[in-house]
């Protein structure tokens, strides 16, 4: 199980190390060399999502930094069509800074029999919002407040 495994790197190190890949932001061609960097880098993980997705190769960018990557590959989903068969597993994410019902249980309902068909690891993810000085991208997409 991934969540085990994060578990001991906690227990062993005092911390993971994880790199988040936004796949809007790169390119098919770019991923295989993007993974390799971030594997010398040291991550125990990488996670991949966004708060858009604009492209539609989303799955095949999943399946092409799967094919490149010795550690985890762990989905960081933005919405519910933010899920693939090629990762490892995904943070199911609660936002509890929020107060809109959508990302506090909604989604999740109605994700759990597709996550189960995918045979995607439930990591258990309370989300929060923290006040940075400006309005981030999560911020406008779930229209939520972050806590200041």
């Amino acid at each position: 199980m991934i969540y085990d495994d994060l578990l001991n790197i906690v227990d062993s190190r005092g911390a993971g190390y994880f790199v988040l890949i936004d796949p809007d932001a790169k390119e098919p061609d770019e991923l295989q060399a993007f993974t390799e960097q971030i594997l010398r880098s040291g991550a125990d993980a990488i996670l991949v999502g966004g708060s858009l997705l604009i492209h539609a190769q989303y799955d095949e960018k999943i399946q092409l930094i799967k094919q490149h990557a010795s550690v985890p590959v762990i989905l960081f989903p933005g919405s519910l069509r933010q899920l693939s068969a090629h990762a490892d597993a995904l943070l199911y994410l609660s936002l509890i800074s929020g107060r809109k019902p959508n990302y506090l249980i909604n989604d999740q309902v109605l994700s759990a029999p597709m996550i189960k068909k995918l045979n995607l690891e439930p990591i258990s993810t309370g989300y929060m919002l923290m006040e940075s000085g400006r309005t981030t991208t999560a911020q406008f997409m779930s229209n939520t407040q972050p806590i200041p």
